[in-house]
């Protein structure tokens, strides 16, 4: 069998991009299913594991981001498009949430930042939209992390990459899986922009790369899958 050079697996994830993107949110549909607790218990391990549908979509994003900076994207301009592409959406949601429900006034200033989140273990807010409270940070730092992975070694990009797969465990039994559903989601957006950015050092690589990719979905689903697709109710 004819292996797939990186630079090959790349183009084809490029040009399949928002079909795999389409795919991921129709993952993340379903998996809600299980959440909203609509459907038989008996599928909660099928749907459990849909939610592997952020991790390809982290992932896409990863590689996403990396062209977008080597299209000599400036940061200031990289920050003014994801503002632009998250606030606005995020503003009418947050308003239509508040509209349906009392809010105090700081959990109203909190929500509408986008991070209510990160505050949960420490004072009595919604949690509020956790997958948009981890992308902020992460779009915050990366042109600087982009900057780094360019120019780091492998064992540094490794090093890099296994501090943030062990960070969320780590949390997890430090505040009782708090930021389980953000921490954990970390690893596949930096696994694809290290891949991106390394593409040209990796070559007839590309199969072994979607295997690796695959099993870190997999290992980082295992505390849900393992738990039997529970839904934690302690925040």
């Amino acid at each position: 069998m004819k292996s797939i050079d990186s630079i090959t697996t790349f183009n084809l994830l490029s040009k399949y991009r928002s079909e795999l993107m389409g795919l991921s949110a129709l993952l993340i549909f379903f998996y809600h299913f299980h959440v909203w607790q609509v459907v038989p218990a008996y599928t909660k391990y099928i749907l459990r594991f849909a939610s592997g549908g952020v991790d390809i979509f982290l992932f896409l994003s990863g590689i996403g981001l990396c062209y977008s900076m080597d299209k000599n994207d400036s940061t200031k301009s990289f920050y003014s498009k994801r503002f632009s592409r998250i606030y606005p959406s995020l503003a009418i949601v947050t308003a239509i949430t508040l509209l349906i429900g009392h809010k105090t006034i700081l959990s109203i200033i909190l929500l509408f930042t986008g991070i209510t989140y990160w505050f949960t273990p420490f004072i009595n807010v919604d949690e509020g939209f956790w997958y948009v409270a981890l992308i902020i940070p992460l779009y915050v730092v990366f042109p600087y992390l982009y900057r780094f992975l360019k120019s780091a070694t492998k064992f540094q990009s490794l090093c890099l990459l296994t501090i943030c797969f062990a960070l969320p465990y780590i949390v997890h039994f430090m505040w009782n899986n708090c930021y389980d559903y953000a921490l954990t989601r970390i690893t596949p957006f930096l696994l694809g922009s290290i891949l991106y950015t390394k593409r040209n050092k990796i070559m007839n690589m590309g199969i072994p790369l979607i295997i690796v990719s695959i099993v870190f979905f997999v290992i980082l689903n295992a505390y849900s899958l393992l738990s039997g697709g529970q839904i934690s109710t302690k925040r």
